[in-house]
């Protein structure tokens, strides 16, 4: 273990009911090292960050800044301490410029409002460029920024305080490879400059290239700590995984099993050159038992295509077909009566956080059914529940607990036993292992394989090339809004990420 650093956790335990999610666990951040924190969804890794930067108080143990006792009563404590976080999900004032959004704390404390917008807006725009950011107005409304922007803007406003101490909990899981590298380029010069950086993230390659230290967390312990150069990859995975699960995997009799779908089985979705905000004359079927994957650049129009397909937005023209009838939603609730479930990326804007898991799960099953079709009773419905915990492998203490006490990790899952618990015959995913963790990944793959088995038609975006190829029976490519290539289960990852950048014409494309 590394000892005497910025910042040094000793001995912290933090408990959620009867659920230890932080057993003694000691954490040291060492001026100019980059360390990655490790672990399934729901090993800890949150808790600690959380502790470690005022957002939670340890029930147990001690925070050490440079050698001296500190005690954080809220995450600005932290940040006055040089403590800075930046998180999966950015939390933004929607209302505010981007400019505001960077320099929220230093507004929120000043005693008199001495900066004009203009003024605000060239700070912002000096701090952008000096981070790599030359393509991103400060004076938008915040309202406007999409996914993959905002993670920037995030960076960019915990940088803002020049911290000591930066923690990134998967700061690149919205972001392309040129946002990614450009991210990892200011990680390197920070640690140049002696910051002690945290990285919590389930990409191994990217740590192993980027991170000086390894530790890892199972169950609420920290079970490695170790220098990158001392713990190989294959020993952080068993550490990770744990070392029956990483010798003796489960063997899978779904992951080599074909799906059930007949070519000539009537397609499920039918897409004719419809048009919309974001994708113009896109055409594309759906048939029972498919999986079809989605690939391109972020902001390539994927996710806008379902979002029309759901009813959250609206085509301009062209004509959608559910089981050969013509139709176009008015709202999500129209698709899942209709048989179509969506998973969005963002959990954020999806849980239900103040409301129980059963809550989540049960959310799925109410509302007017498709004619014919009752509603479930009660006791059906806790039924369904617990198959769709079981089935899902969600770690909760009860169905009870509040949302808001899982990892990120179980909630990707709730929102999947919501689309499931309407048993829909179409299942769209979008980035459906964004911040899943290497077991839980594996796990989410074969359960699109077993539902595809059983008939149900998957349609999943995904930005990862290795995922598309490993899952999709077919691949088609979005690049600046049209679906520009077709790819069959034989092509490449060159064929995917190539394409995704518009070249088309390789082995793989059907034609």
């Amino acid at each position: 273990m590394q000892t005497g650093g910025l910042l040094d956790g000793r001995g912290l335990t933090k408990r959620f009911g009867g659920v230890t999610a932080l057993n003694e666990v000691d954490f040291t951040v060492q001026q100019g090292k980059v360390t990655a924190l490790l672990g399934e969804n729901g090993a800890g890794k949150s808790t600690l960050v959380a502790c470690m930067s005022g957002a939670h108080r340890p029930d147990d143990g001690a925070l050490l800044v440079n050698g001296l006792p500190v005690r954080f009563r809220s995450p600005d404590d932290a940040r006055r301490a040089g403590i800075a976080v930046v998180h999966q999900e950015p939390q933004m004032l929607e209302a505010q410029t981007v400019a505001a959004n960077i320099y929220l704390s230093q507004l929120a404390y000043r005693r008199s409002w001495t900066w004009s917008a203009g003024s605000l807006n060239e700070r912002a725009a000096r701090h952008l460029r000096s981070l790599g950011i030359d393509d991103l107005d400060p004076g938008r409304p915040m309202s406007t920024v999409a996914g993959a922007q905002r993670q920037l803007v995030e960076i960019a406003r915990a940088l803002i305080q020049q911290p000591s101490v930066l923690f990134l909990d998967e700061p690149n899981a919205s972001l392309g490879e040129e946002e990614t590298h450009r991210l990892f380029a200011v990680v390197r010069e920070l640690r140049d400059r002696g910051v002690g950086v945290v990285l919590v993230s389930h990409r191994l390659r990217e740590v192993y290239e980027l991170c000086d230290h390894i530790v890892v967390m199972r169950d609420g312990f920290k079970v490695a700590d170790d220098a990158a150069s001392a713990l190989p990859i294959r020993d952080a995975v068993r550490f990770i995984m744990g070392e029956e699960k990483a010798l003796h995997p489960v063997a899978s009799t779904r992951a080599s099993s074909k799906s059930r779908r007949a070519d000539d089985e009537a397609p499920v979705l039918e897409l004719e050159h419809v048009s919309g905000p974001g994708f113009r004359d896109v055409s594309l079927s759906i048939r029972p038992g498919e999986i079809v994957g989605m690939a391109g650049l972020v902001g390539a129009g994927r996710t806008e295509i379902a979002l029309a397909v759901i009813g959250a937005a609206r085509f301009t023209s062209g004509r959608m077909l559910v089981a050969g009838r013509p139709e176009r939603f008015r709202s999500p609730a129209d698709a899942v009566r209709r048989g179509i479930s969506f998973v969005p990326e963002g959990r954020r804007d999806a849980v239900f956080y103040g409301q129980s898991v059963e809550f989540n799960v049960r959310a799925g099953m109410w509302g007017r059914r498709t004619p014919g079709v009752r509603r479930l009773r009660a006791n059906e419905a806790n039924r369904r529940v617990r198959e769709l915990f079981a089935q899902l492998s969600v770690k909760a203490a009860s169905p009870r607990v509040g949302a808001s006490t899982l990892s990120g990790g179980n909630q990707q899952k709730l929102l999947f036993a919501r689309a499931l618990g309407s048993r829909p015959r179409l299942l769209i995913l979008d980035e459906p292992t964004h911040g899943i963790d290497v077991g839980v990944k594996s796990e989410t793959h074969e359960l699109i394989r077993e539902l595809a088995a059983e008939g149900i038609a998957i349609w999943f975006i995904s930005s990862e090339a290795e995922e598309i190829i490993e899952l999709a029976q077919r691949t088609l490519v979005v690049h600046q809004g049209r679906i520009v290539a077709e790819l069959s289960a034989e092509a490449s990852i060159g064929d995917v990420v190539t394409s995704s950048f518009g070249e088309v014409e390789h082995a793989g494309a059907m034609r």
